[in-house]
């Protein structure tokens, strides 16, 4: 064979190589893509049961359609349903479940209107603001239901509580400690106001149905009281009850000072 005729062939083939490399194989692959991309899409999947996995195997979601209605649960890491939402003939209904598997939360929306249960205890419902600070907490305190509302920086401002039953408004200043405290004590109404180190200083209750002012000092100790009261006589030592226009003031051993009037 000729040299020029080898060159040839060898010139014929690299450009051949090169119009399949530049213009034939890019075309047969954006055929081949849009042949892909045109083929048909399932629309609808049909089943009574799906079951997802995660990465270990673990069922980590379950989708059905069980007797009850439709019915999705969603399990933890290890096996148990935390969470599920199904359908019932009333209504929807989610219900959440704690690290045991009971419930705890029951959220409905039946045909009577929506319900929110918390069930177990001490149950609590907490609303947040948008950077979850500022909060209000519904509760339960040693059994009885509390409502609280927290400033931003997380301290409470007010609370509103039950003890023993009575009820009782508690306002905190900006550490959080109580400063005033509107409570029913014995079944009489009172007010209590507290210093910065919570020390109460003046209270105004009713006493048997007749009113009182209480002014106390750093001790605190009452030092005066205008109004109802109870003191006893140095000389006989008997309680002596005073009446709704008396002043009582006291020395810082509680030893009655001065009075008005006298007797």
């Amino acid at each position: 064979m000729k040299r020029a005729d080898w060159l040839t062939r060898v010139l014929l083939g690299a450009i051949a190589v090169g119009l399949w490399v530049l213009i034939l194989r890019p075309v047969f692959m954006r055929r081949t893509v849009r042949a892909a991309d045109e083929a048909p899409v399932t629309k609808v999947v049909r089943a009574e049961r799906f079951e997802v996995a995660d990465s270990n195997g673990k069922t980590a979601a379950v989708l059905e359609a069980s007797l009850l209605g439709p019915h999705l649960v969603l399990y933890g890491t290890d096996g148990n349903g935390f969470a599920s939402l199904t359908y019932y003939e009333s209504g929807p209904a989610l219900n959440l479940f704690d690290s045991e598997g009971k419930p705890r939360v029951i959220l409905t929306a039946s045909r009577k209107g929506p319900e929110l249960a918390l069930l177990g205890g001490p149950p609590g419902l907490s609303l947040l603001d948008s950077n979850g600070k500022g909060s209000a907490r519904l509760g339960f305190v040693k059994g009885e239901p509390a409502l609280y509302l927290n400033d931003t920086g997380g301290k409470m401002r007010c609370g509103l509580t039950l003890i023993s039953g009575a009820p009782g408004l508690t306002l905190g200043d900006s550490n959080g400690k109580p400063r005033a405290v509107l409570a029913l004590v014995l079944g009489e109404p009172g007010l209590s106001l507290f210093d910065s180190k919570g020390k109460p200083r003046a209270g105004l209750r009713l006493v048997s149905g007749a009113p009182s002012l209480l002014l106390c000092d750093s001790g605190p100790k009452p030092r005066a009281v205008l109004g109802a009261t109870e003191v006893v006589a140095p000389k006989m030592g008997a309680t002596q009850r005073r009446a709704e226009s008396s002043l009582v003031l006291f020395d810082k051993e509680g030893k009655v000072v001065w009075k008005a009037p006298p007797y």
